[in-house]
């Protein structure tokens, strides 16, 4: 963890007179990427705080057949003003594991700041048709498909303020493979169909933070995760864990030998104030 100046606002939605600033002040920031304890200077007695939890693990694919996974959901994203009288435990959570084959990727790990908290994604669903369970909050983790036409895995919805569902897993086409569907995002989502052999995309966060991961697939491309979202896997390369401290989810096995989901992203605490 760091101590910068000059400031810049992460997200840029919370006024500086808001969190105590103005008057000629300075502002001072401190980025938590793993727990620890913030210690306010004499005279801060407010801060702005932005939490984000840790990514949703990537499901684990269907070689057998041909079947992508879900991918994760990104961790809660929350900005805010917060009273300190003290010092303040910090948590910063850690990204779910990936699954391996046709299991369901693991929910990521909530971040805090004192009794504020911002939770993790849901994990992806396995590529068998699961379907994706309801995270804690967060964005959900992406339903898995499966070669059925009749058959194919749906997302959750979402919990808490602006987190979003993922897309629902793949019908199969005529080449019998499906893929998985991309992770819904912490933020605001963008929620896309996946279809035929290929993943979808994951859902877009906010300010860089908290996005949806790719959907595995059988095909040659990879699907592409969104704000530090990993990618998904396909025919010819592995997937990609969601980024470190982005709260991103990770992607999602491929139907094929790229079979493992990724980790998700761990999540960040960026604590400012003015001085």
């Amino acid at each position: 963890m760091d101590v910068l100046a000059p400031y810049a606002d992460p997200l840029s939605v919370i006024p500086k007179s808001a969190a105590g600033g103005g008057g000629g002040k300075q502002p001072y920031q401190q980025i938590f990427t793993s727990s620890g304890t913030y210690t306010p200077p004499a005279g801060v007695t407010q801060v702005a705080v932005l939490l984000v939890g840790g990514g949703g693990g990537g499901g684990g694919g269907n070689a057998l057949n041909n079947a992508g996974a879900g991918g994760g959901g990104g961790g809660q994203v929350i900005s805010q003003v917060v009273a300190v009288t003290g010092p303040v435990t910090v948590t910063v959570g850690a990204g779910g594991f990936g699954a391996l084959a046709g299991a369901n990727g693991a929910q990521g790990g909530t971040t805090s700041f004192g009794a504020l908290n911002a939770y993790g994604g849901g994990g992806g669903a396995a590529g068998n048709g699961s379907n994706a369970t309801v995270p804690t909050s967060g964005g959900s983790g992406g339903g898995g498909g499966l070669t059925s036409s009749q058959v194919r895995g749906l997302a959750a919805a979402g919990v808490g303020i602006a987190a979003s569902g993922g897309a629902d897993g793949a019908w199969a086409n005529n080449s019998n493979f499906c893929g998985g569907a991309g992770g819904g995002a912490g933020g605001v989502a963008i929620t896309i169909y996946a279809g035929g052999s290929f993943g979808s995309r994951g859902g877009a966060g906010i300010g860089g933070y908290g996005g949806g991961a790719g959907g595995g697939g059988v095909g040659a491309l990879c699907s592409t995760g969104s704000s530090g979202g990993g990618n998904g896997a396909s025919n010819l390369f592995p997937g990609t864990a969601g980024a470190a401290n982005s709260g991103g989810g990770g992607g999602g096995g491929g139907g094929g030998s790229y079979s493992t989901g990724k980790d998700g992203g761990s999540g960040i605490c960026i604590v400012t104030w003015w001085a």
